[in-house]
């Protein structure tokens, strides 16, 4: 849905709506995982370098970074300050996970 000043999407959209949001300040996405063990973020080889963050919406995800496992529920926030690279396996059914992209070093300022 939209209107002159704003639009509106959903994070179950199967069209993956954030990625032609044309929002600027910084990269978003959302991953979804309708079953669990479903891959929601990729392993990255980490070539781009993009800072990210995810945060669980919906659902329970494991991340795995350098070989390191996390248990996210929803709430949970992870950050991967270098661009290293993260992978997200959904740990239930459902799972949503937002992510947020920039270069290291840019500053957002409000």
């Amino acid at each position: 849905m939209s209107s002159p000043g704003y639009e509106i999407l959903s994070l179950d959209d199967p069209d993956r709506p954030l990625r032609r949001l044309g929002f600027r300040p910084f990269g978003v996405d959302c991953f979804t995982a309708g079953a669990a063990g479903g891959h929601l973020i990729p392993e990255d080889d980490g070539s781009d370098e993009l800072e990210a963050l995810y945060v669980v919406v919906r659902g329970r995800a494991t991340f795995t970074s350098d070989g390191e496992q996390v248990d996210g529920a929803a709430g949970t926030l992870v950050h991967d300050p270098t661009g290293a690279g993260c992978e997200a396996v959904s740990a239930e059914p459902g799972t949503v996970v937002l992510a947020a992209f920039a270069r290291p070093g840019e500053t957002w300022r409000p």
